[in-house]
């Protein structure tokens, strides 16, 4: 009986080694679905929660190796960063996770199968509370959401940030000390470049030497952008890079009114953007 409880040890401990990226024969095929089968987990989403509770399961396979910050893929290559963070003996999925509401349309919930392939990703497979597939996005190319990740996250001796509160990203007022709002045109939501104006907020905030910048919306998710200053009959910024990914994925349309923020005079090399203006 020993002998099998420590033959079983050795099985589960190398179903935790790192996965090997190629297989060469039928032998190496078979250990890689096991280990496949082995690293996936089952969570529910709950489309009233911001944030979801992993197994206790992968908590003791590999909560010690699992970073603050993983992606998690689908079946048409999106990609969504999430931030992991812990609370006593429990790891969370926090800021990042609820963007999934949004992109698969998850309104009565979904059961999410996750596959660790290594610590900083995942693939995932959705089902809704009937047990049938999930529709998956299709782009070209795909999605990808990247979170902006603060100077000031707190992390245990391992790498995964320590559970904090409020768990929902927000902006600091500080963040618009100087602030521009504009109703957005046709050419704005469609020609992939945002313009602004050379005259005040942009003469203060960005300069003529300014060249990119991350551009930070409501949900913590950043963007990043190209800045051309045009010397047309007016003179303007041209915001490009991302913008044209933000207004697909944030559904940008004519009329909609943003605001553009800034904490300080001068280049700034992450700017603020919310369309929560009033």
């Amino acid at each position: 009986m020993a002998y099998n409880c420590h033959d079983t040890a050795l099985a589960l401990l190398s179903m935790k080694e790192p996965m090997e990226n190629s297989v060469s024969n039928d032998e190496e095929l078979y250990s890689t679905i096991i280990m496949l089968k082995f690293r996936t987990y089952c969570i529910s989403f709950d489309p009233y929660e911001s944030i979801a509770q992993l197994p206790s399961l992968f908590t003791k396979d590999f909560g010690s190796k699992v970073t603050d910050y993983v992606t998690l893929n689908d079946s048409n290559h999106n990609e969504f960063e999430v931030l992991v963070q812990q609370k006593e003996n429990k790891f969370y999925f926090t800021r990042g996770w609820y963007e999934l509401y949004k992109f698969y349309n998850l309104r009565f919930g979904a059961w999410v199968t996750l596959v660790y392939l290594e610590p900083s990703r995942f693939v995932m497979r959705l089902k809704d509370r009937f047990g049938k597939d999930v529709a998956i996005p299709n782009y070209d190319p795909p999605r990808k959401y990247i979170l902006h990740r603060e100077d000031s996250q707190h992390h245990n001796n391992f790498g995964v940030a320590r559970f904090r509160e409020p768990l929902s990203y927000h902006h600091e007022k500080g963040y618009f000390q100087h602030a521009f709002v504009k109703w957005l045109n046709v050419s704005d939501v469609t020609s992939g470049y945002l313009e602004i104006s050379f005259n005040g907020f942009g003469e203060l905030v960005m300069t003529s030497d300014c060249t990119e910048f991350s551009l930070v919306d409501d949900s913590g998710h950043k963007w990043l952008c190209t800045v051309d200053l045009v010397f047309d009959s007016n003179k303007y910024f041209k915001i490009g890079g991302q913008w044209r990914n933000f207004c697909d994925c944030r559904s940008l349309r004519e009329g909609t009114i943003i605001k553009i923020g800034a904490p300080k005079l001068g280049i700034n090399s992450i700017v603020y953007i919310t369309l929560k203006v009033f």
